[in-house]
C-alpha cells in the first residue's frame, strides 16, 4: 500500500477493508502534510465520525481505533506546521459517537498544553 508507507503514522486497521480505506485516506492526508504552512492562518477540521464501521450512513470501514488514529493524525500534522486549527466535530449517527467526540478531545487537550 504505496500510500500506507508514505505517512509516519500506525495505522489501526482491523479488517482488509479498513486497510484499504485508511491507506487511501492517509494518503490523501500525507498530501495535505506536504504543504509547507506558509500563508495559512487558519485551518478547520470537520472531524466526521459518519466513517466508523457502524454508522448507517457513512459507507465506509473504519473502526473506533482508525477514526481516533485519523484525528491525532490531522492535528499533529496542523501543529507541527504551526497552523492555528478550529475543530467541528460531524456525522456519526451510533451510539459510539459521543466517545469519539471524547477522545478527539483528548489530543486537542494535549496540543493545547
Amino acid at each position: 500500500m504505496e500510500a500506507a508507507r508514505r505517512v509516519d503514522q500506525q495505522l489501526a486497521a482491523q479488517s482488509e477493508e479498513e486497510a484499504r480505506v485508511m491507506a487511501e485516506y492517509y494518503g490523501l492526508l500525507a498530501n495535505v502534510a506536504s504543504y509547507s504552512g506558509v500563508g495559512y492562518g487558519i485551518a478547520i477540521y470537520n472531524a466526521g465520525n459518519d466513517i466508523l464501521e457502524t454508522d448507517p450512513l457513512g459507507g465506509l470501514s473504519v473502526s473506533f481505533d482508525g477514526v481516533v488514529t485519523r484525528d491525532i493524525f490531522v492535528l499533529e500534522q496542523l501543529a507541527k506546521k504551526g497552523i492555528s486549527t478550529v475543530v467541528m466535530t460531524s456525522g456519526g449517527y451510533t451510539k459510539q459517537s459521543h466517545q469519539l467526540i471524547a477522545e478527539l478531545a483528548k489530543p486537542v487537550i494535549a496540543l493545547v498544553n
